[in-house]
């Protein structure tokens, strides 16, 4: 079995880790990394030892990679092509006439929402992106909302579906830093939210509801680490609030996971996820969660033993993020966090993620 991965190649968040995770786990033999462009995920995929090809665009609709992309394919032989990302489906999709290697892709996100706040721009590219399914043989979808949602929004046959759950390496710590050490007082309560600053992940949300908290809380920081097209529209408001003490646009970080476990907290406020690779890291630094109610959350976070799960309210939230800061200093909060490690470690990790993947890769070569 040797199986081709494609991606744009400028994934930085949790794709990027979900496809470097899982290639991780293959003989070095079995999986290729193919790109569209250089940036962090090829260097890190070259630091991991992963085989890797760039197909190098000068731009996003730069079709002139295709002959080589189907002269590679072809000379492989590859057992399948599978596909991370539209850009990366849709160029298949053009190509799918002149090779023999099946496709399987993988949706990560709700494609309604892949392309939100893009105007005409955003509605082409997610025309281009539906008309795409048509031509792949096999959809491996990370959440079984997304499985009911490929059926019912896109018709695909439920027999073309598979469902996978995330899984990370438990067996990795952090070193934390200290509040000083991240130019904060060592009283300030830190909650982390690792997001890309776009409409899908819903940031104005969470800056509104700190806006409440720390009416109570004064010693409250959100650490936004992340970033995107609605950052110039956060910081506005960031300023506009008198909140530059308390929201901090952390950006781009390679650090993210030692920022983690440096945290009270963890917020996730997203409109649409699957099953979110932040959450797993979460637990696995212990910190207590708070997450909006999206994707399968709830099988990571079956009840409030195990965290907070809510509904994308500004008021609801507020009031669980009170709930959740009290919870720092009574002790409830890291009792939860303790829970839910031990939970998530035992159902999720990197190995039984990896091994779903190929049992995929089984089936579908018996199918």
């Amino acid at each position: 079995m040797r199986i081709l991965h494609l991606n744009a190649g400028n994934e930085t968040g949790g794709g990027m880790h979900h496809i470097l995770s899982l290639l991780s786990q293959f003989n070095r033999g079995e999986v290729v990394l193919g790109v569209f462009e250089e940036g962090e995920m090829l260097r890190r995929a070259q630091e991991l030892n992963i085989e890797t090809v760039l197909f190098k665009q000068s731009k996003q609709h730069d079709f002139k990679v295709l002959p080589d992309l189907v002269k590679f394919i072809n000379r492989n032989s590859f057992s399948f092509v599978h596909t991370h990302g539209p850009r990366a489906t849709f160029l298949m999709a053009l190509i799918k006439w002149a090779i023999k290697s099946p496709i399987l892709t993988t949706i990560h996100s709700d494609p309604r929402h892949d392309f939100l706040a893009q105007g005409l721009k955003g509605r082409i590219c997610y025309y281009l992106n539906r008309l795409s399914f048509k031509v792949v043989d096999h959809f491996v979808v990370v959440s079984s909302k997304f499985s009911e949602l490929m059926q019912n929004q896109y018709k695909i046959p439920k027999t073309k579906i598979s469902t996978i759950l995330n899984g990370i390496n438990f067996n990795v710590q952090y070193e934390p830093y200290s509040k000083e050490e991240m130019g904060f007082d060592k009283k300030s309560i830190l909650i982390a939210m690792v997001a890309r600053i776009e409409p899908v992940k819903q940031p104005l949300l969470a800056i509104k509801m700190i806006e409440e908290v720390i009416k109570e809380h004064s010693n409250v920081r959100l650490m936004m680490i992340g970033t995107g097209i609605y950052k110039g529209k956060v910081e506005h408001y960031i300023k506009q609030h008198n909140l530059t003490e308390h929201v901090h646009l952390l950006g781009h970080r390679d650090d993210v996971q030692r920022l983690i476990v440096s945290s009270d907290l963890l917020l996730l406020t997203s409109k649409s996820e699957s099953f979110p690779l932040v959450l797993l890291e979460a637990a696995r630094a212990k910190v207590p969660i708070i997450t909006t109610d999206v994707g399968d959350v709830k099988k990571l976070i079956p009840s409030s033993e195990y965290g907070w799960v809510v509904n994308q309210d500004n008021q609801a939230i507020t009031d669980i993020v009170q709930q959740a800061i009290k919870s720092t200093t009574d002790g409830t909060g890291k009792k939860k966090a303790k829970q839910l490690y031990q939970f998530a470690s035992s159902k999720y990790s990197l190995k039984q993620f990896s091994d779903s993947v190929r049992q995929i890769y089984e089936n579908v070569k018996i199918l």
